[in-house]
């Protein structure tokens, strides 16, 4: 748990970053986060009646890609999103789009089939309350595209001493791997499937990608994983 100031700084952090950006992302690749979902997800997860829920959709969320004619999403930051015609214009209107916080989900209890949640607990305030909110409003039994980035043991030790001066605003906290499946099983939720991205390849890529803050996390061997779990709720 962080306390609110800094969940707030995080906030503006992210709101500056998508502000400064609006003119010139292609949200297209969306529409690749929805085919990895249907991809990856064991088949007939996603129909026309599936109740979907994304925790953390960002400007328009893997969900405006998925064919389903029940879908919603919430990010704190919705009310800004919405006012951007580029943002708007990449999202599905069947989707009902939130302000709301993962933390405070406005859903009743069992109200999902399934849910999506791709790198939002190190952005979070309070990452136990969101996953205990999702594991309230998914029927029981159903399922989760859970994608979060993780460290090694190194990697956390050096964001553990980054978090004492702030220096990544946006993300006050970290995870290792083995964290984040203790966390998860706390829950009930079990891990029917899994893939890494691996910590090596992205160590590579970002060695050589001239990006410069890139090239300091791979020089401090902070460079981190990106880990994709299929999930399924307790029954």
């Amino acid at each position: 748990m962080t306390d609110r100031s800094r969940w707030e700084k995080a906030q503006k952090y992210e709101k500056s970053w998508w502000d400064n950006r609006k003119a010139v992302l292609d949200l297209n690749y969306f529409k690749t986060y929805s085919r990895e979902v249907n991809e990856f997800m064991p088949p007939g997860t996603v129909t026309k009646t599936t109740a979907i829920l994304e925790i953390g959709c960002g400007p328009a969320g893997t969900v405006t890609d998925l064919d389903s004619d029940d879908k919603h999403a919430i990010d704190p930051l919705v009310s800004f999103y919405s006012t951007v015609p580029e943002f708007v214009a990449a999202r599905d209107p069947r989707t009902h789009y939130y302000t709301a916080r993962g933390e405070e989900l406005p859903f009743p209890d069992s109200r999902f089939d399934l849910v999506i949640m791709d790198n939002v607990l190190d952005h979070g305030q309070e990452p136990l309350q969101i996953i205990a909110e999702m594991k309230r409003v998914i029927k029981p039994g159903g399922q989760v595209y859970f994608r979060q980035h993780v460290y090694s043991f190194w990697g956390y030790a050096v964001r553990w001493l980054m978090e004492r001066f702030v220096l990544d605003p946006g993300h006050p906290h970290t995870y290792t791997e083995a964290s984040l499946r203790k966390t998860l099983k706390s829950f009930g939720f079990t891990i029917e499937r899994e893939k890494h991205a691996g910590h090596l390849p992205i160590w590579w890529a970002e060695l050589r990608s001239g990006n410069r803050k890139a090239i300091v996390r791979a020089l401090m061997l902070v460079t981190r994983d990106k880990v994709t779990f299929a999930l399924r709720a307790p029954r």
